[in-house]
């Protein structure tokens, strides 16, 4: 099984990331498909930005909270709602396990409801850190 490495993820993000995570932002149009839901804890996000980036480059459809201007700030029943729509929009959730992973309440929950739909599936891409 191949591995990605955090640190190499690190060396390749570069400064002007966080400038074109807010042009992503202002350019979104939410749509009524995506290819991939990706799933991930927020400490991750710099990994989840640069998986984001490559997949679509790639030409897939993906949704990620970060480039969703209507995603909630303060996360409530609200936000479970929202993520119900979009993993039903969505013909597989991809999962970015790292070591931050076991301290996530959502991404458990978005696996059991993603794996739960008919003919859906799931994926996992595993990070290690290397310290």
């Amino acid at each position: 099984m191949a591995y990605l490495i955090r640190e190499k993820l690190t060396q390749t993000i570069h400064d002007s990331f966080e400038q074109h995570t807010k042009i992503m932002r202002e350019s979104y149009t939410p749509q009524s498909s995506y290819d991939i839901f990706l799933s991930y804890n927020h400490l991750d996000i710099n990994v989840a930005k640069w998986v984001y980036e490559k997949l679509s480059k790639q030409g897939y459809r993906v949704y990620a909270d970060f480039i969703d201007s209507s995603y909630p700030i303060i996360v409530d029943i609200k936000t479970s709602l929202i993520l119900v729509n979009k993993i039903n929009q969505c013909k597989c959730l991809l999962y970015i396990h790292t070591v931050n992973s076991k301290n996530s309440k959502w991404c458990p929950w978005e696996i059991g409801l993603a794996s739960g739909l008919k003919n859906f599936k799931c994926a996992i891409i595993p990070i290690l850190d290397l310290h």
